[in-house]
């Protein structure tokens, strides 16, 4: 395994996207190419809210497809500062709901909180106790397949398609409810997990994918400083 100070060394004479292996969305797909001639693709799941009956067994079933060999599978875990779509939900629920005098106090009640939700995205819940902060938990299920050539011949992707719909299938089937993830998906996915400040471009509620350049590329952020350990990843401004 490379040490961190050669991942250190080398980031700081190129750019993070040069060690991110995904170039470009195959139009009218949700599948990605990949760096070494191999297609990719990637859910976004809710966690699982509890264990179910036949969840190991149709996980099981799952890890059994007949996927292609060295097929890549990763599952993820990620806490994310984003709750902005979820907090913008909840003021539209929660306001509006009294009428005269309870009205205003029931409005600015629900601001107070609003705003207590939204610093606790970036300051401690309760500061005096813990620094356990607000995250927004989702599972990444992202697949690596190999291919003959750079591009997916058709008997490929006629069974790459075939995979991807059992999938999606049996991902419902267990309560994850996955979210199929297109490059303007993946791109706001990358950018909140690289730069987690409540300034950066994923902060606005969107993050636009250019055709006319790489994935990769686009991750690249001027003033960052990527920095390397044993134990994490850091994303500074610099």
């Amino acid at each position: 395994m490379r040490s961190a100070n050669v991942y250190n060394k080398e980031l700081s004479r190129h750019q993070l996207g040069g060690f991110i292996p995904v170039y470009d969305q195959i139009p009218g797909t949700h599948y990605f190419l990949l760096d070494g001639n191999r297609l990719g693709f990637m859910f976004i799941c809710s966690p699982s809210p509890g264990v179910f009956d036949n969840q190991q067994d149709v996980l099981t079933e799952l890890f059994k497809m007949d996927f292609p060999t060295d097929t890549i599978c990763q599952t993820s875990l990620t806490a994310l500062p984003d709750l902005i779509l979820h907090l913008s939900a909840w003021s539209a629920v929660r306001g509006g709901r009294m009428e005269g005098h309870d009205k205003l106090k029931g409005d600015l009640l629900t601001a107070y909180q609003l705003d207590y939700y939204d610093r606790s995205l970036n300051e401690p819940l309760k500061p005096d106790h813990d620094k356990l902060m607000l995250r927004d938990f989702q599972v990444w299920i992202s697949f690596s397949i190999p291919l003959k050539s750079a591009l997916p011949s058709e008997i490929e992707k006629t069974r790459i398609d075939a995979l991807y719909s059992d999938l999606i299938s049996k991902l419902n089937t267990v309560g994850l409810f996955p979210h199929k993830v297109g490059a303007e998906n993946w791109l706001y996915c990358m950018d909140k997990l690289l730069h987690p400040g409540k300034t950066s471009r994923w902060s606005e509620g969107h993050v636009e994918a250019s055709t006319m350049r790489r994935l990769n590329e686009q991750i690249n952020v001027p003033g960052r400083k990527y920095t390397v350990t044993e134990n994490h990843f850091s994303s500074t401004t610099q």
